[in-house]
């Protein structure tokens, strides 16, 4: 494994890096506030996203059931179009929900492209253009991270809970807690 700097390779500035995913042709995509950069071995890419928000503060990338998508701590959540060669607007969680002071920690995409929002307000699973909250994780900050094919686990204020993302049965897995995670991840 050999390692180098893009910003020499490619003369170009890129700093605040938020998240890094790999997608199944082998571009490595690179999120900061300023956009979204793709990488191969010769060739960079910087893509801009069509934010509606001027409050952004931060941008993550993810990959997943083969969709490659952005989402703003603000909760603007882009999609990219491979026939355009563009991120698109997926939509606004934060104006759904009517809330302008929201944060979007991290997003979980099912097969059948359902997301799971974690969020300043608790978890949210959203179809079909519709969000509903996972009533225990209410009102709180939730981070998550993938358990298996079908859950999830959840972690807050509230405690740390299985989600079953097929049944939308959720676990306590344990009481309250006097910590805010920043993250979350599962070792294996």
């Amino acid at each position: 494994m050999s390692f180098y700097n893009i910003n020499d390779t490619y003369g170009i500035a890129n700093r605040e890096t938020t998240s890094i995913c790999k997608d199944a042709d082998g571009f490595t995509w690179i999120a900061s506030k300023t956009g979204i950069m793709r990488l191969t071995d010769s060739d960079c890419r910087v893509y801009q996203l069509p934010y509606e928000s001027m409050a952004v503060v931060s941008v993550e990338i993810t990959w997943q059931e083969n969709r490659l998508l952005a989402f703003t701590n603000k909760g603007e959540i882009f999609c990219y179009n491979p026939r355009h060669d563009s991120f698109e607007r997926f939509f606004n969680f934060s104006r759904q929900m009517n809330v302008a002071n929201l944060w979007v920690f991290n997003l979980e995409v099912d097969r059948d492209g359902s997301l799971w929002i974690a969020s300043s307000r608790g978890l949210y699973y959203y179809k079909d253009n519709r969000c509903t909250l996972i009533t225990q994780t209410a009102g709180e900050a939730y981070h998550t991270t993938r358990y298996d094919a079908r859950h999830l686990i959840a972690a807050g204020p509230g405690g740390i809970f299985l989600v079953d993302t097929k049944q939308h049965h959720v676990e306590r897995w344990s009481g309250k807690m006097n910590i805010q995670p920043s993250s979350l991840l599962l070792d294996r």
